[in-house]
């Protein structure tokens, strides 16, 4: 029988992407804590909604992507 050794990271990376894909900013977020939002960048025509995914208590590198809705009739 192997045993492997079981670990938590003390750091995941949080990945915060435009409406576009492109990166806003990435963090470095300690084990179980919460990452902060960016300042989101404005976009012709659109309003920023919200974030597609969690981020409030981090147990693992993840992506979170802006979400906009269109203004008006665009």
């Amino acid at each position: 029988m192997k045993i492997y050794p079981m670990y938590e990271k003390e750091y995941y990376e949080v990945t915060f992407l435009d409406i576009n894909g492109e990166v806003i900013e990435v963090q470095k977020v300690k084990n179980g804590e919460a990452a902060i939002a960016p300042e989101v960048p404005e976009v012709r025509f659109h309003n920023f909604k919200e974030w597609d995914n969690d981020f409030s208590i981090i147990k693992d590198d993840i992506t979170v992507k802006a979400i906009y809705e269109t203004e008006g009739d665009y």
